[in-house]
């Protein structure tokens, strides 16, 4: 059908765009939709339609953002389909906060949808129980006139600053909202997690003159108002840790104060995982990401007017970091008055800028218990939390505890069990402190996995729709998975079909950099990005489309999943595939020569060691030959539980490895493989570890098993010739013993406790 002149879309130039009615609607009405624009057309009303295929990614935004900011009055089609879409509902709500008149349209019963309640109060014209002529003349006399030119036709700087910043707040809300509405109920505002910062300091501590160190200056909580005091830092987390948030929450407070003030700074938040091209240069990248306004990026950044909230380091590919790290560094050192802000996961943070850290805290018990309140309820905020925390009877022994006199936080601080101020060991029993010593410390209860803020939002939705937990991380993404698909009536012979092409695109950006090696034979980090024309390949348009509508998907040119641990999760379902194949060798992944490097597939391997529980022993055997290290985290960090007897036989051949230096030459090597043994609490080489003794008094307690080494009697230099001593001198020395080993962690926790 041959487009109307008075239908303006995304491909409509800007010069011939003209204030619109904003239709908001579900593709599945497409043919109700068309018929009323066509009407009202004809009634001479200019009209927006949305033409792009894929909703909420980065050229949706844009469309969306412009199309409503150049509107006059949004009509809201009615359906089931609609107010249970989360695009129509993303567009309602940016509607209302530009202030632009909404009209719902009603064709369908608004007493049976329960999500009618975010457009109520606004006038609505009942096509439903009324003939549509009639309803549409209703329509026709409400509609206010239509207005003059709402913009020049040539922005300016200060337009293409608004415009900007109207697209990064229409992120930043969908960002915010995308996981909020599993339990089948819409927030309007999201249930917001307190996170706790630690921050290290950048500076000149050296006794010996100005060598920089890092010294940490405290924790808060107010992240906003301590960054934009300390102005330039790295901000590191784990995966899922809140790192993204953060930035988007810095962003949000930047942007509203720069729409009200032309003087203040331009947040320009940037994905660096987007930053694929080798040789392009970072500035180049900035002014592209930026759109139109990217043409104004020197007179931002040299006018002092620009805030550089670079998200994810980690995601940049090994191969390119030697050249682009520097560049970040250059770039925030040429421009020092501005806010520059890097994100990186922690593990992934190898290379120092030289910047503050801000590492965000794991969530603690109280957190987690605030949080889950506020999402569900305070009774089922409840249960969810003791149910996370090992169960109804820890929340008994929590009880005995209270009773004593004892905090919710000493309930989960405290080393062993108080005997006064508050006493505790008074009231409870043996069994109740037994009970607390194995769950409450427990490094592999639910509790632990809920100190992640993505992974906890994922506990708190599954549970509000199942009304129980899953095992572990792996099993977790299969439900939450299946919530987001369900969530958008993705049909089941569709599930299938999409699962497996999202799978086989997640493993090609993990894959393909890792058996594609850098120029110096490391092997590069996952891609985090790929062209649109790739994926298409694999997936359908209706399965990106699908896709984009869950929000795994960020769709564009190129195409992203919408949280780099959901593109291992799906990684993950791939490779399982892969290895039982045998199509896959893990020295693909670790070369022999530098198998102690990270290669951004750990998070892989745990997720899916814990999909598959006890089954998974073949994935941590494959991976164990040539990464202990990693191997280890899988069977520690996964949540799958394996016998003491299999957890033995990977650590048997550890300690020979950890020892022989002709076959493992690599200092670096040989502490991977410490780590390792250190990690399954397997390490029994003399000297590392601890003992049991038996007191007169009949009790045991552990002390450190130190392996003496006997330095014979004589003569030794004394001193040295540094600033601080003279000359060294000889003196004799007595027969004396030396730990071979220095105090390791477990043998100070002795001391400690």
């Amino acid at each position: 059908m041959e487009q109307n002149p008075r239908i303006l879309t995304s491909e409509t130039p800007p010069e011939a765009r003209r204030p619109t009615l904003f239709i908001s609607y579900s593709r599945q009405d497409s043919e109700l939709a068309r018929r009323l624009i066509d009407d009202l057309v004809k009634a001479e009303r200019d009209c927006w339609l949305d033409t792009v295929a894929i909703k909420g990614g980065d050229e949706w935004i844009v469309s969306i953002a412009g199309a409503i900011r150049n509107s006059y009055a949004m009509l809201v089609l009615v359906t089931a389909n609609s107010l249970n879409s989360r695009w129509v509902r993303d567009e309602i709500l940016w509607a209302r906060k530009k202030k632009k008149l909404i009209i719902p349209l009603l064709f369908a019963d608004v007493e049976e949808l329960d999500q009618y309640f975010l457009l109520v109060g606004n006038q609505e014209i009942d096509f439903f129980q009324q003939d549509y002529q009639k309803a549409l003349d209703w329509l026709l006399q409400s509609l206010p006139p239509v207005p003059g030119a709402l913009r020049q036709a040539a922005p300016n700087q200060r337009q293409l600053e608004l415009d900007y910043l109207d697209q990064l707040q229409l992120t930043n809300l969908i960002e915010t909202e995308k996981y909020t509405s599993l339990s089948g109920q819409f927030e309007t505002r999201p249930v917001e997690m307190t996170a706790e910062y630690e921050h290290q300091a950048f500076g000149l501590l050296d006794l010996d003159g100005p060598s920089p160190r890092e010294r940490t200056i405290g924790r808060f909580t107010d992240a906003i108002g301590k960054i934009l005091e300390i102005r330039r830092a790295v901000l590191l987390g784990e995966p899922g840790g809140g790192k993204t948030t953060t930035l988007l929450k810095l962003a949000s407070h930047l942007l509203e104060q720069a729409q009200q003030d032309a003087r203040q700074p331009i947040p320009l938040f940037l994905r660096l995982g987007r930053w694929t091209a080798s040789n392009q240069p970072l500035a180049e990248f900035i002014a592209t990401e930026l759109g139109p306004l990217g043409g104004h990026l020197s007179s931002l950044l040299d006018g002092k007017r620009a805030a550089l909230l670079l998200d994810g380091l980690n995601e940049l590919p090994t191969n390119q970091r030697e050249s682009k790290y520097p560049q970040v560094k250059e770039l925030v050192d040429q421009h020092p008055g501005l806010i520059s802000i890097v994100s990186c996961r922690k593990l992934d943070y190898t290379v120092d800028l030289a910047f503050d850290r801000l590492t965000i805290a794991p969530l603690d018990p109280p957190r987690i218990r605030e949080f889950v309140g506020k999402y569900l309820g305070e009774e089922k905020g409840e249960t969810l939390f003791w149910r996370l925390a090992g169960g109804e009877e820890v929340r008994q022994v929590y009880e005995k505890w209270r009773q004593a006199g004892a905090t919710f936080d000493l309930f989960w601080t405290a080393s062993d069990i108080p005997r006064e101020n508050p006493n505790v060991y008074g009231i409870t029993s043996g069994l109740e402190d037994d009970i607390w010593r194995d769950r409450v410390h427990d490094q592999h209860s639910l509790i632990e996995l809920a100190r992640n803020p993505y992974m906890l939002l994922m506990l708190t939705s599954v549970y509000a729709k199942h009304g129980e937990l899953p095992a572990n991380r792996g099993q977790l993404f299969d439900k939450f998975v299946t919530n987001l698909l369900a969530r958008e009536k993705v049909a089941p012979e569709e599930r299938t079909s999409l699962i497996d092409g999202l799978a086989r695109i997640a493993f090609t950006m993990q894959s393909q950099p890792a058996v594609e090696t850098t120029e110096d034979g490391q092997p590069a980090a996952a891609l985090t990005v790929l062209p649109r024309s790739e994926v298409a390949r694999v997936l359908s348009e209706r399965s990106i489309y699908l896709a984009g509508s869950t929000g795994i998907l960020s769709v564009g040119d190129e195409i992203r999943f919408t949280h780099q641990l959901l593109q291992e999760y799906f990684a993950a379902r791939y490779l399982d595939e892969e290895i039982k194949a045998g199509r896959l060798d893990a020295s693909q992944i670790w070369p022999p020569d530098q198998w102690w490097q990270r290669t951004n597939w750990e998070e892989t391997l745990i997720l899916l060691t814990g999909r598959l529980g006890e089954e998974g022993w073949h994935v941590i055997d494959w991976v164990a030959r040539r990464n202990p290290e990693v191997a280890a985290q899988c069977l520690v960090h996964s949540g799958a539980t394996f016998s003491d007897a299999a957890r033995q036989r990977f650590a048997a051949p550890l300690p020979t490895r950890l020892t022989d230096l002709e076959h493992e030459p690599e200092p670096a090597a040989r502490a991977a493989l410490g780590r390792a043994l250190g990690l399954v609490g397997l390490d029994n080489r003399k000297g590392v570890g601890n003992r049991r003794h038996r007191l007169d008094s009949g009790e045991t307690i552990d002390l450190p098993d130190l392996d003496w080494i006997e330095i014979p009697a004589g003569r030794f230099n004394y001193g040295d010739e540094s600033q601080y001593a003279a000359k060294p001198e000889e003196v004799e020395l007595p027969t004396f013993f030396i730990a071979r080993y220095p105090i390791t962690m477990a043998q100070f926790q002795t001391f400690l406790d």
